[in-house]
């Protein structure tokens, strides 16, 4: 998950997305307290990681 993550900040920066004067570490540490939960329901891996990016990039509620 660490990698995958880590991947996924990388390509924020490389959009121009994130602010650049907080690092990755910071970013990455503050991901992790937010979302280490088990996954109970045993969501499929690419699944569950598609939906902590959905939920980190764009939140929980839709656009209206």
């Amino acid at each position: 998950m660490y990698s995958v993550l880590q991947s996924f900040i990388q390509q924020g920066r490389k959009e121009q997305l994130l602010n650049p004067s907080i690092k990755d570490e910071l970013i990455l540490g503050f991901i992790f307290q937010s979302v280490d939960i088990p996954n109970h329901s045993e969501i499929p891996q690419t699944e569950w990681v598609r939906s902590i990016k959905e939920l980190i990039s764009h939140g929980m509620f839709t656009d209206k």
